[in-house]
């Protein structure tokens, strides 16, 4: 399933991949200049959070194959800001204050980080969901599914680690090594400018999939089809076997020849010889003549 999710974010970025990564990479620079803003911590926070907002708006859209533009990074700060600030800030408090938890805090930072992960979308997206509500529609929607998109995640970055450390190794090859330091230069500048789009996009995908419940019927199928094969081969093998001591069945055989067991169900059958078409005829009786005195 997570190997769906990659395709279908590959396809987008294969799509649209230099107005998606600009858009994203003048995100991440406004957000960092934002948060530069430490001289006043309250309008940082509001600043970074209505981007935040913005660029999950974008990501979701460039998800669904919709035109983007720059001023969409900016729909944050539109209509009911009101509400999307507050619920914004009240789901980064509730991830803040988990954290706080002796020595297990960061487990529970990432669960919470991962059962909130909806809230901006629904911030974004459904107007009718109150800014204290959209934190508990978001922990209903993830139910089941946190396992599968932390998952996700940590693939995404176990491939892009795997990446690196491969080019290290092959930095201290003599002579070449040189050109392999000069790429390893370019996949880490890569890295940091497709990463944060890459996992908005596959965050996005996320919520589209499960919100519209597809990945809900895709699991379902999955699960009906091993369920189904998994029927057929016990089926098979407790008509093959016995199901006391496990020993091969004749044919035919209504106990196991081996402890008695009676054979539960139509036991396996020897399969019947054709039969010729001479056995299926009947022969024909020879006429008797008739008596000519009568």
């Amino acid at each position: 399933m997570i190997k769906d999710m990659y395709i279908r974010v590959w396809k987008v970025l294969v799509q649209k991949p230099f107005r998606l990564w600009g858009i994203s990479l003048l995100g991440v620079l406004l957000t960092s200049l934002g948060a530069s803003m430490a001289v006043i911590p309250l309008l940082a926070i509001a600043i970074a959070l209505l981007l935040g907002l913005g660029m999950a708006r974008v990501f979701l859209r460039g998800y669904r194959g919709e035109e983007n533009r720059v001023e969409n990074l900016f729909d944050g700060f539109k209509d009911g800001i009101g509400r999307k600030l507050g619920g914004a800030a009240w789901a980064e408090l509730f991830k803040f204050l988990w954290g706080l938890i002796p020595v297990v805090g960061f487990v529970f930072a990432i669960i919470k980080s991962y059962e909130y992960a909806f809230v901006p979308y629904i911030l974004m997206e459904r107007p009718e969901v109150a800014a204290l509500d959209a934190r508990n529609v978001s922990r209903e929607e993830t139910h089941g599914w946190k396992g599968l998109m932390f998952s996700a995640d940590v693939l995404l970055g176990v491939m892009v680690l795997v990446g690196f450390l491969v080019l290290c190794v092959l930095n201290i090859i003599p002579v070449i090594g040189i050109l392999f330091r000069l790429l390893t230069v370019v996949y880490v500048l890569a890295c940091i400018a497709f990463l944060p789009l890459c996992y908005g996009l596959l965050h996005a995908a996320f919520y589209e999939e499960i919100h519209n419940g597809t990945l809900a019927a895709r699991a379902a199928a999955e699960a009906s089809a091993a369920h189904a094969r998994y029927a057929a081969q016990a089926g098979a093998a407790s008509a093959a076997y016995c199901s006391n001591c496990g020993s091969p069945l004749d044919p035919g055989a209504r106990f196991c020849s081996n402890c008695g067991t009676p054979v539960s169900g139509p036991a396996p059958q020897p399969e019947a010889a054709p039969e010729t078409t001479e056995a299926l005829v009947a022969p024909e009786t020879p006429e008797e003549p008739e008596d000519p005195q009568e």
